[in-house]
């Protein structure tokens, strides 16, 4: 199982995590398709530069047959884009708007994708993972340092790897890949945390509170990336050699991931209700806190040149984020607009934004993307 994990977030590296020279400040893809045919499209913009997200140099894309075009704004962190093909053997393209040469771009297409998480789903989850930055980042660049020994630190601290945990497994969600282990189901993990008591300036409120959401950002990183898996191997099941074997497979895949879909999305609706018991016991205690931009440009910079702060690589690797998920949450901070990350604390756990898109995505989760293709006759002798 810990092999499997390994390969899935290895094909997943070599797409989010290599902004190498390959990548001009222009990308395409293109696709062997028939007209009617669904291209499911996943574009990626990569920079290493803090703020970039705030400096405005959006990639514009466009499909060759006119379908979709528009602009992703959002740098390291997988954008999906849906439509129905009008032409036959159609490309993408995207171009970089304002680049000032730290930036480059990729994208990648799938006709036909197997019945996994639907377009909606995909594009709320994109939501979620950059919401979660935001308030993420926010929280953690004021991080004290003297380390976690008040109400306001380890309340912060908590922020920092529940959003951590959001942004890695959302971030994961929105993008298309495939796992050749489709013969393998997936199983959550869920991650175990210290527990934190009451005293020393926390109440017992605040305690139940933060364990409710440590808990429940273990279930959804656990439940998340089991789910995440099962799509990715109901792709390469998809796109195998179209025989009974196979066809039972990707109907077994497609199948977990409803089961874990499920499961997610109710645990998503119980993480606005945490979150608002949080925000309420912190708000109780007269616990806040602002957070400047410059706070948190200084916060990118630190990430960019050091990596994620020693306490918050450990939190994250409880949760079960391995080195390549946690870069992944390193990346995606360090290019968040400073602006829109900086505010105040304990308002961060109930930015309106994200709390609406863990509803939103609850909901989509709760309707998979419907299978264009006719379910195949079972063959129980090919079945292992």
């Amino acid at each position: 199982m810990k092999d499997n994990r390994m390969r899935a977030l290895s094909i997943l590296a070599a797409t989010l995590t290599m902004a190498s020279p390959s990548y001009a400040q222009s990308c395409s893809a293109s696709a062997q398709n028939q007209a009617g045919d669904t291209i499911s499209v996943t574009a990626t913009l990569f920079t290493s530069d803090p703020n970039e997200n705030g400096e405005g140099a959006p990639v514009s894309f466009s499909s060759s047959g006119g379908e979709v075009s528009g602009n992703i704004s959002a740098y390291n962190l997988p954008t999906p884009i849906s439509y129905v093909a009008t032409a036959a053997n159609e490309s993408f393209t995207g171009i970089i708007e304002g680049a000032d040469g730290d930036e480059s771009c990729s994208m990648s297409a799938i006709v036909n994708p197997a019945s996994t998480f639907s377009p909606d789903a995909k594009k709320t989850a994109n939501k979620i993972a950059l919401g979660g930055s935001l308030t993420g980042l926010g929280a953690t660049a004021f991080l004290c340092a003297s380390g976690i020994g008040t109400p306001l630190c380890i309340g912060v601290f908590t922020t920092g790897i529940i959003s951590g945990g959001t942004v890695a497994i959302f971030s994961y969600i929105s993008g298309d890949q495939s796992d050749p282990n489709f013969t393998v189901i997936a199983r959550p993990i869920i991650g175990t945390f210290t527990r934190v008591a009451p005293g020393n300036g926390i109440t017992g409120e605040e305690a139940s509170a933060l364990n409710g959401l440590l808990d429940n950002a273990a279930n959804i990183y656990g439940v998340g990336f089991a789910a995440y898996t099962s799509a990715n191997r109901a792709q390469a099941a998809k796109h195998a050699a179209l025989d009974p074997y196979n066809l039972y497979w990707l109907q077994v895949q497609e199948q977990k991931v409803k089961e874990y879909s499920e499961k997610l999305g109710n645990l998503l609706n119980k993480e606005v209700i945490l979150r608002r018991n949080a925000y309420a016991a912190f708000t109780k205690a007269g616990v806040t806190a602002t957070v400047l931009p410059s706070d948190v440009f200084t916060f990118e910079q630190q990430l960019a040149s050091s990596g994620l702060p020693p306490q918050l690589t450990q939190a994250l690797r409880k949760l079960g984020l391995d080195s390549v998920t946690r870069d992944q949450v390193r990346q995606l901070f360090v290019v968040q607009d400073t602006s829109a990350a900086a505010g105040t604390f304990p308002e961060f756990l109930i930015a309106p934004s994200l709390l609406g898109a863990l509803q939103a995505e609850a909901q989509a989760l709760k309707h998979p993307a419907p299978n264009p293709e006719k379910n195949p006759e079972k063959n129980p002798e090919k079945h292992p």
